[in-house]
């Protein structure tokens, strides 16, 4: 089944996902995982996403289902992760035997919120990663 069509926040949100750098984020920003209780502020979200590129490789992300209005998206993504060192934030707290190796497909759902604050463009982004929760952007 293909991805269905995303409209601009969702695409904003979505080219953030593949290429996250520090310049777009919001000095205040902050990504909940809300299955490990994790969180990670701004000026140390890229470096926390890399990190967790070494604990699992993203396969592919479907977009599944995709909600839009002025100010806001929530975007629901089939995502198949391979588990290669642990569970990282997605699963903390479990042990590596456990998920190492393994391949999982589970629906992602990301809560985005826009803000228009002085002719640029704020992001607060909640993802609720089956589980991840909030970031602000600046775009």
């Amino acid at each position: 089944m293909a991805s269905i069509k995303t409209g601009p926040l969702g695409q904003l949100y979505t080219r953030f996902l593949t290429s996250p750098t520090e310049d777009v984020l919001h000095p205040e920003a902050v990504l909940h995982y809300i299955t490990s209780l994790t969180s990670v502020h701004k000026d140390k979200i890229i470096s926390h996403l890399e990190r967790e590129a070494v604990c699992y490789k993203k396969k592919e992300q479907r977009v599944l289902s995709s909600v839009e209005s002025q100010n806001s998206c929530v975007l629901e993504v089939a995502t198949t992760i391979e588990f290669v060192h642990s569970g990282g934030a997605f699963l903390g707290g479990i042990d590596d035997n456990f998920v190492s190796d393994q391949t999982v497909t589970a629906p992602i759902v990301s809560l985005c919120f826009f803000i228009v604050l002085l002719s640029s463009l704020l992001v607060s982004m909640v993802l609720t990663r089956s589980t991840i929760s909030a970031t602000l952007c600046q775009f």
